[in-house]
């Protein structure tokens, strides 16, 4: 299913003449459609909280391993 492109192009207009903020909020809402008709859930950072936590993850360790590994022009 296509939407003709002059609902489109009416949709376009209306939101340039909106204001920046009532923009947002407008594209906002229509990600937030777009996101239900898909069935897509917004993920969270929180959810992920701890999936790592198991396996004795270190960023600081690995951050640091990956830097040494880096070839420094400069060395």
């Amino acid at each position: 299913m296509s939407i003709p492109r002059d609902k489109i192009d009416k949709l376009v207009k209306e939101l340039e003449q909106l204001d920046e903020k009532d923009a947002e909020q407008a594209v906002i809402v229509i990600e937030d459609f777009i996101r239900k008709k898909k069935n897509i859930k917004r993920t969270k950072p929180s959810d992920y909280r701890g999936a790592l936590k198991h396996l004795n993850f270190s960023a600081e360790e690995e951050s640091k391993k990956i830097r040494d590994e880096w070839k420094r022009e400069w060395e």
